[in-house]
């Protein structure tokens, strides 16, 4: 190195080897003591849609609002996103709740190192959905749209809902990464019971549990839908 201040970027939180060298020509090695890298915050904007609530012209239903929860008709319903590691075992390095916009848009911001990671979107009666491959996290901001292909989920797990429009599946009503029966008997007991507002069986996000929402559940259920990653 020359000159009285040098910049680095290590790339890995340890110890360095660092050599110092004068105009002459003269140079002298140390150790550095281990280096603790800090994460930076990281604004993630997120496009994606939610099956159920899906209405049509690029917009989904104002779920809090049917539900009594919100007076906001702008805004959807809240997800949980994750960041994970690109390699085995896949852990969270990262996650937070933020509220998904009728028009697909969310917004978070999160610590997190420079690399490359999968972003994870979770929302209470959706198939758990990963990005199809890490994604390159730098400084500032990093944008990512599940919406335009089936292929931007790992696995092609999207639907169709609209031209040129895709949405993470509606129906996993108990969260365990398959849309099956034990789903379909939550919602049965909600209809039983006519149960309203905030509910998570309300797939179609109406602020009613009735027969309208078995239809994006039975769907599902014949093809098999389950949450797929690594």
């Amino acid at each position: 190195m020359m000159g009285a201040t040098q910049t680095v970027f290590p790339i890995a939180a340890t110890a360095y080897s660092v050599t110092v060298s004068d105009a002459s020509g003269c140079s002298v090695q140390a150790n550095a003591p281990a280096i603790n890298m800090l994460a930076c915050p990281i604004q993630i904007q997120l496009t994606t849609f939610i099956q159920g609530f899906y209405q049509g012209g690029g917009l989904m239903k104002p779920v809090l609002f049917n539900q009594g929860v919100s007076t906001n008709q702008t805004i959807c319903d809240s997800i949980d996103i994750e960041v994970r590691q690109a390699f085995s075992p896949y852990s969270v390095v990262a996650s937070g709740k933020t509220i998904l916009q009728i028009n697909g848009q969310a917004f978070i911001t999160l610590p997190i190192l420079a690399g490359n990671y999968y972003v994870v979107v979770k929302h209470r009666n959706t198939n758990q959905t990963w990005s199809s491959s890490p994604i390159a996290f730098t400084t500032g901001s990093v944008a990512y749209n599940f919406s335009t292909a089936a292929s931007q989920a790992y696995g092609n797990q999207l639907t169709q809902v609209d031209a040129n429009v895709w949405a993470l599946f509606t129906g996993d009503i108990n969260q365990d990464e398959n849309i099956d029966l034990s789903d379909y008997q939550l919602l049965d007991a909600s209809i039983n019971i006519f149960s309203f507002g905030y509910q998570t069986s309300d797939l179609n996000g109406d602020g009613n549990v009735d027969l309208g929402d078995t239809t994006f559940l039975e769907q599902n259920i014949n093809n098999f839908i389950f949450s797929i990653h690594p």
